[in-house]
């Protein structure tokens, strides 16, 4: 319920916000690979991580300083399936299949150039939607990308963004993904 609960106040927070001085919309799907990540040192790793599938959904908003410079924020929805197998001394090798639900908050700085293409990098604010999946826990990570856009009368556009995702860096242990992300955009305001 405490979820739901900040949910709802991220989104009030994110549309009030978009009222004001609005810009872009985009409705976002991404696909990819992803990997779970010690960052530290570990004294030998008796287990291994396999992905089956990485998923995101999100909703993004961008907000125009000048003509080339955004905020990029939103609310992306990700879900990563993978399968452990533990490879312990004298005992049969065992595979259990997990699922890590993250709800990430981006804050980006986005630079358009030549019309059609764009660089966006910046933070990640992580919230682990399950808690009983140890390997990740909320958190901020890190995010970089290049993409190519095209809008049809400056107003509907489609994007794709090909980006790296940092997850879990302050804990040790996090997500490291790679995927491409598809954007049905609206622009509110010409520019």
């Amino acid at each position: 319920m405490k979820y739901l609960f900040t949910l709802f106040l991220l989104l009030f927070a994110f549309f009030c916000m978009a009222q004001k001085t609005a810009n872009t919309f985009l409705l976002t799907y991404g696909s990819g690979k992803g990997d779970i990540a010690h960052y530290g040192k570990i004294d030998g790793n008796l287990t291994t991580e396999h992905q089956k599938s990485l998923n995101s959904f999100g909703i993004n908003y961008h907000e125009g300083l000048n003509k080339h410079l955004f905020i990029e924020t939103g609310l992306i929805y990700i879900n990563y399936k993978y399968t452990t197998t533990f490879n312990y001394p004298n005992l049969p090798q065992t595979e259990t299949n997990n699922t890590l639900k993250l709800l990430n908050l981006p804050i980006k700085i986005r630079l358009e150039f030549a019309k059609l293409f764009f660089l966006n990098a910046g933070l990640l604010m992580d919230i682990n939607l399950d808690q009983s999946d140890l390997a990740i826990e909320s958190g901020v990570g890190a995010t970089a990308g290049l993409g190519v856009q095209y809008y049809y009368k400056n107003r509907f556009g489609l994007t794709i963004n090909p980006q790296a995702n940092l997850h879990g860096l302050i804990t040790g242990e996090g997500l490291i993904e790679t995927n491409v992300t598809f954007g049905l955009a609206y622009r509110i305001n010409k520019n």
